[in-house]
């Protein structure tokens, strides 16, 4: 099965074009490839990503199939409790996002700033290059701004936060890499299991 990155890729389409296309950003882009890869989209999502590149997309998904031999983390409730009419609870990726955020929180030792920081700060980097829109641009200052100052408090709570403005904060974070791909994929599993859409 061809994936959407292979795909564009022969067309000889950046993320940039496509993301033009489709009216999302550049990093919507690149987070949908990386789902792609994992087995984690719809069909729907794939259908209009392939639509957008000008290819039929003929419904076939190859399943992914998990490796069994790495049992997944527990996942404390502090970390999938979500309020149901907030923000963070008004779709699956949405949710995903905060729970991913909360286990980052949880994993990572913010005394130990040298352990940390350079990750975030290469995030930040790598994110100026591909995020657009004022809303986004904004956002992505706030995490620039926090790591500068040293307000790690003020960012720790607002990545972990339900409201609009901590989701629009989640869409151009700097967290990347953080988490195992077990961590991942027990936040995949459990949002998957307790929720239908």
């Amino acid at each position: 099965m061809t994936t959407i990155q292979e795909a564009r890729r022969s067309l000889g389409v950046g993320q940039s074009e496509l993301a033009q296309r489709l009216g999302v950003s550049v990093v919507s882009v690149s987070q949908t490839e990386t789902r792609e890869a994992r087995g984690d989209i719809t069909l729907r999502t794939r259908a209009r990503y392939l639509g957008a590149l000008g290819l039929e997309d003929l419904g076939i998904v190859a399943p992914h199939i998990p490796d069994n031999t790495t049992p997944l983390p527990d996942l404390d409730p502090g970390i999938t409790s979500i309020t149901p009419d907030s923000a963070a609870a008004s779709s699956r990726s949405r949710r995903r996002s905060l729970m991913l955020h909360r286990l980052v929180d949880a994993s990572t030792n913010w005394s130990e700033t040298s352990s940390w920081r350079p990750q975030v700060v290469t995030g930040i980097a790598r994110n100026e290059h591909s995020v657009q829109g004022t809303l986004h641009r904004s956002a992505l200052e706030r995490w620039k701004s926090w790591i500068e100052s040293g307000d790690i408090e003020t960012m720790r709570e607002r990545m972990c936060a339900e409201d609009e403005d901590a989701c629009l904060l989640r869409d151009v974070s700097p967290m990347a890499g953080f988490l195992s791909t077990p961590q991942r994929q027990a936040v995949i599993y459990w949002e998957r299991k307790h929720y239908a859409a």
